[in-house]
């Protein structure tokens, strides 16, 4: 499907996905094959299609519940910069600094679980994770962990010091990474993070104004549509808890400004450092399934690092 207005162009995709549950879940992943859509490369799909757009969102085809899923949604008007090696390196040492927290494992990411944090070993990342009070009790003394079947993860085992029972839980692969708050001057650092910041509400937007918001992720999509109200009513009311911070310079600020620092009071980021394939995804308040949106640092090596 090609629509256009005011030389705007959205190209849908709808990709046929064998295998789909026929569950009647509004819009979480219910896809159990991958292999059609895992390896999608959308600028080569355009490029020996001879297709320009604007934006391309590639869904699957709706089930007999007449529900899709949106597997991408890519933006072209605005491409993620080229900064200088020395910028990047920069920029990471800064998110990686955010990491940092007394009450969580500084820089371990161990709760991805499904495969994609790569099979269990072990390495020095396990062993500053059981050594850390916050992922095993008595810091890892008096503790089994154990590798489970698929081999992609782990399962600790402990007794409780309270009610003498053994109490388990499983962890993935520990890898360099974690949830951590952006903080607000990055967006003024780094440009491009307002582009970042507005595509999930953007991609809402979209989806919402083709009247597919039933149809396509519809949890996600309603999510994103009830944050993305939310941040406008503060915006539009004055309401936002930055004004005050930014006392006499909020009314200077554009209304991108306003609404990615609004937006990001009510957002996480997760930093990973390694490739992330298929994985489980856990959402609170019992919603199960979100937009995510992502870039990718490239960083050339030499013959010294």
């Amino acid at each position: 499907m090609y629509n256009s207005y005011h030389q705007f162009s959205i190209l849908i995709v709808q990709c046929p996905i064998l295998n789909m549950k026929s569950s009647k879940s509004l819009g979480d992943n219910t896809l159990s094959d991958v292999n059609s859509y895992t390896y999608f490369n959308p600028d080569h799909f355009c490029k020996i299609n001879n297709i320009q757009c604007d934006v391309l969102l590639f869904t699957t085809i709706p089930n007999c519940h007449k529900k899709s899923n949106l597997l991408l949604c890519r933006y072209y008007s605005n491409e993620l910069p080229t900064y200088t090696r020395s910028t990047k390196i920069n920029l990471f040492k800064q998110l990686l600094n955010l990491l940092q927290s007394p009450k969580k494992n500084k820089y371990l990411e161990r709760n991805r679980i499904g495969g994609s944090s790569g099979v269990t070993n072990y390495t020095d990342n396990l062993l500053k994770l059981i050594h850390n009070h916050n992922s095993s009790p008595r810091k890892g003394k008096g503790v089994v962990f154990l590798r489970q079947k698929s081999n992609c993860s782990w399962r600790f085992f402990y007794i409780g010091t309270i009610d003498g029972k053994v109490h388990t839980f499983v962890y993935g692969n520990p890898q360099i990474g974690g949830k951590f708050h952006l903080k607000n001057e990055f967006f003024f650092d780094y440009p491009f993070l307002k582009d970042f910041c507005m595509s999930k509400a953007l991609t809402s937007l979209i989806i919402t104004s083709l009247q597919y918001q039933d149809i396509i992720s519809p949890q996600a999509i309603s999510f994103e549509t009830n944050k993305l109200h939310f941040v406008c009513n503060m915006i539009q009311n004055d309401d936002s808890i930055l004004v005050h911070d930014y006392h006499e310079n909020w009314d200077n600020l554009s209304l991108i400004d306003k609404f990615c620092l609004t937006y990001n009071t009510k957002d996480t980021y997760t930093l990973v450092c390694h490739p992330v394939g298929r994985h489980n995804d856990y959402f609170s308040r019992n919603i199960p399934s979100k937009l995510e949106n992502r870039f990718c640092m490239f960083f050339e090596l030499d013959k010294h690092l």
